[in-house]
């Protein structure tokens, strides 16, 4: 199967008389064993980045089994009979290749940015690994044990992580959205070998994979490159289908949460509202609502809290809408002394405010074009591209996702910001952390 596409996106903006518009080839093919390859070609430098995404995230875990996901990213770099964890490091380092790894709560990604000469190698190497890797108790346990290190550095001992630890597991009583990606100390603890190739047979098969590619090389040349490296890979007798999981409960008022620490010096605001996913004509709005709020010193929040009644020193938020729904998140940073009570009466009435009055069309037009100038920003090198064509891909079902987001950012309207800003930014429908010095 073979799908080939090019888009020529223009968006207007009437106000402001601005066209913007970008080309993007993409060739797509999908192979009998299920492996997804999306290649954009792009010639004006000899590199590639080279991006292998698995459909494998903390949402695929069970209970008493978190962290799976991101231990098996450890786990991927410690080798084969080919090439040692050593050599496929060394291998790669020589050949002034950039590589690196991450898990999400989706997805779990492992990529190179490469000369365009060392494309072959970068292939072997990453077709022996998902074919050949070695794990037996000695590397397992060796991993298992720098993944509780790299959990007390990056919770236990961090406000920021303990908060939004306690934020998203309040938040979801169903979906495993509620567990850290990291994993529960307590699985960490009693994860075995066992598990790790359980969870292997399970769901690293390659048509859970999705190869993106966009630099110095022809699509031809990747498809027979595919053919040679990834051939002998079958697809799986049995799939692995996605669970479905049951919509939250709507709650019926706001839930608190305290965090006392001797580290903290102030007080400390986190807040999540729930939305929805990845892909819906709400999560633009949301995204807009956030920049409106949020985003940068002129944003409302920043404006009200820092400048205007100087309550807090800072003022973040995004929407982070995954593969499922998700959570709009709010943090503000207050000043020495200052408590919650004043900070929140004026969020709230900020966001009372957003309901009730129209955004400007000006503001409007601000925020938006912000969302498009980061589109395009992230589009400018080849791994932006081949990132952001794979997680569409891999999220929403299709690449042809990302072609579409210019056009509905610039769709929403006022009222659409009034309506959703209505639905979701209710108490009711809120979780807030609180730090305080202990």
């Amino acid at each position: 199967m073979k799908n080939f596409a090019v888009f020529l996106i223009s968006i207007f903006f009437a106000t402001s008389s601005q066209a913007i518009s970008f080309k993007l080839d993409v060739v797509k093919k999908v192979f009998p064993s299920g492996l997804t390859v999306l290649v954009q070609e792009n010639k004006n430098a000899p590199i590639i980045s080279y991006q292998t995404w698995f459909k494998i995230g903390s949402r695929n875990e069970v209970t008493g089994k978190t962290g799976l996901a991101h231990l098996f990213e450890h786990l991927m770099f410690k080798g084969t009979a080919k090439y040692s964890g050593r050599d496929f490091d060394k291998n790669l380092e020589n050949g002034g290749i950039t590589h690196n790894a991450f898990t999400t709560q989706d997805y779990t990604v492992y990529f190179e940015d490469l000369p365009s000469d060392k494309l072959e190698m970068v292939m072997d190497m990453e077709s022996d690994r998902l074919a050949h890797l070695i794990l037996n108790k000695e590397v397992f346990e060796s991993e298992r044990k720098v993944v509780q290190e790299e959990r007390l550095m990056r919770v236990e001992q961090s406000i920021e992580g303990v908060m939004g630890e306690k934020l998203w597991g309040a938040s979801f009583l169903n979906h495993p959205y509620k567990n850290p990606v990291i994993g529960w100390p307590q699985d960490l603890e009693n994860l075995k070998l066992e598990d790790a190739l359980d969870f292997f047979k399970k769901y690293y098969n390659i048509s859970r994979a999705v190869i993106s590619v966009s630099g110095d090389v022809a699509p031809s040349k990747i498809f027979s490159l595919i053919e040679k490296y990834y051939g002998d890979f079958k697809k799986p007798e049995v799939m692995t289908l996605e669970k479905v999981w049951p919509a939250e409960t709507p709650s019926t008022k706001e839930l608190k949460i305290e965090v006392a620490r001797s580290d903290a010096k102030t007080q400390r605001l986190l807040m999540g509202y729930r939305i929805g996913k990845a892909g819906e004509q709400e999560s633009f709005v949301m995204d807009l609502i956030s920049a409106i709020l949020t985003e940068g010193k002129t944003s409302r929040l920043y404006r009200k809290l820092v400048f205007e009644n100087q309550l807090a020193t800072n003022v973040e938020g995004f929407a982070s809408t995954p593969q499922d729904p998700g959570l709009f998140e709010m943090a503000v940073g207050l000043r020495p002394g200052v408590g919650s009570d004043k900070a929140l009466s004026l969020i709230d009435a900020e966001i009372e405010k957003l309901k009730t009055v129209p955004v400007k069309a000006g503001e409007l037009e601000k925020v938006k074009m912000r969302q498009v100038k980061s589109v395009l920003t992230s589009m400018k090198t080849c791994h932006g591209r081949a990132h952001n064509l794979a997680l569409n891909e891999v999220v929403t079902g299709t690449y042809q996702s990302l072609l579409d987001d210019l056009d509905q950012y610039e769709k929403v309207t006022a009222k659409d910001i009034m309506a959703v800003a209505k639905k979701r930014l209710n108490t009711n429908n809120r979780v807030r952390v609180e730090l305080r010095p202990k």
